[in-house]
């Protein structure tokens, strides 16, 4: 009986590896008219050739990155007066070079997209049972596979550029954390906001640009910031009381494309103004 059953296993196993080998035999044969069907209709379809056409035409990428901008302090003073945005306007101008190259691209890829789309899809097929039956398929394996081609070969497109601004307290007291994510159209309107080596609307040459915004720190802008920073300087924590003087400084300098505003002014001491010079710090 044992035999009888062992005999049966062995058999069964053949039957399963036979049925199998005959199966994958057949899935290849499949696989292979298949393959020669779509070759066929590839290299004879007017609608696919057009459809290279505009995908040779036009590159796009799909890109995300976050740029990570983080600051630490030790005073809480400092730390609630942080402007994030002018913090992000100096990362920017400090690799001005590559955030330029990376705006101009995401935003002519964006104006592109909407063109290639066009083109794309004002293409028709206009293949009738004629022109299958020439290559003997049949007009409904001819369609789908243009139908099939167009979704596949489709460029996609899409920019997700972030910065995020994080400034974190650290000190024996107290610890605390905030943060500010921009996008790609946010960052870049702060970006041109502050960089202003080449000025929009503005036709002198960049000393007269230097000039101009120097003679906009009057005497009383000049206190309003001396008073909206305790007059204290903002690095050191130097009064008047310490027997320094005080400066009223361009934290992003107007030889960089800083510009007289209260939001790109602060209250040194004479020493820290004096080490900070014409630095982005």
């Amino acid at each position: 009986m044992d035999v009888v059953f062992t005999i049966i296993g062995i058999i069964t196993f053949v039957a399963i590896i036979i049925t199998a080998i005959i199966l994958s035999i057949t899935s290849s044969k499949k696989n292979a008219e298949r393959n020669r069907i779509n070759s066929l209709i590839y290299n004879d379809s007017v609608y696919i050739k057009e459809l290279d056409k505009i995908n040779n035409k036009y590159d796009f990428e799909v890109v995300s990155k976050t740029f990570k901008i983080k600051r630490y302090f030790n005073d809480v003073r400092n730390f609630r007066n942080f402007n994030p945005n002018l913090c992000l306007a100096e990362f920017m101008i400090s690799n001005s070079e590559s955030i330029i190259n990376i705006i101009k691209g995401a935003k002519y890829q964006k104006e592109q997209y909407p063109k290639y789309l066009e083109e794309y899809n004002n293409i028709k097929s206009g293949v009738t049972s004629d022109d299958s039956s020439k290559i003997g398929v049949s007009l409904e394996e001819y369609q789908t596979f243009e139908k099939d081609y167009y979704s596949r070969n489709l460029k996609k497109f899409k920019i997700n550029i972030k910065f995020k601004v994080s400034w974190f307290l650290e000190n024996s007291a107290r610890k605390d954390k905030n943060k500010k994510i921009y996008n790609l159209d946010e960052a870049s309107d702060i970006f041109y906001a502050y960089y202003r080596q080449d000025l929009d609307g503005f036709t002198g040459t960049h000393a007269d640009f230097i000039k101009k915004e120097r003679a906009l720190l009057t005497e009383s802008l000049r206190y309003d910031i001396l008073r909206r920073d305790g007059f204290r300087c903002q690095i050191c924590g130097a009064t008047a009381k310490d027997g320094v003087k005080l400066h009223v400084d361009h934290i992003i300098p107007v030889s960089k494309g800083g510009k007289t505003e209260p939001q790109n002014l602060r209250t040194l001491c004479d020493r820290c103004n004096l080490g900070k010079s014409n630095k982005i710090e």
